[in-house]
């Protein structure tokens, strides 16, 4: 009895999951991005931990002590999905605004920014 459950259960997490689109969609949040730069985005996960001289990044502050010239950072992210069978297609497109950030070392020496911005928050 325990396993036709845990077949059962199984089949439906693979149908929900089979959907396609965001899991968020349903509440009407859409896809979430965490990143605002195409070279984060292209990482994934692993991008919040990197660091640098030439970029902000709002989910890693820690690594704003690196900056040592001002900077300004905005993102706009496209998305767009086709949808199709054997009969109908539909291309589906959106644009977000992914924030605006900027920071001014203050002292590079101790690595302090003052940084400041708007950024949309996910989902």
């Amino acid at each position: 009895m325990k396993k036709i459950f845990f077949v059962l259960v199984l089949f439906a997490v693979s149908i929900v999951s089979a959907s396609g689109g965001s899991v968020y969609s349903r509440y009407g949040a859409g896809n979430t991005y965490y990143y605002m730069s195409a070279g984060k985005l292209a990482l994934g996960g692993p991008g919040i931990a990197t660091t640098g001289r030439r970029n902000l990044d709002n989910m890693n502050p820690a690594g704003w002590a690196s900056v040592n010239r001002t900077r300004i950072e905005t993102g706009l992210n496209y998305n767009g999905i086709l949808i199709e069978d054997y009969s109908n297609s539909a291309y589906y497109s959106n644009y977000n605004f992914a924030g605006f950030l900027f920071g001014v070392p203050v002292s590079e020496k101790y690595g302090i920014t003052i940084s400041g911005g708007l950024v949309p928050l996910p989902g």
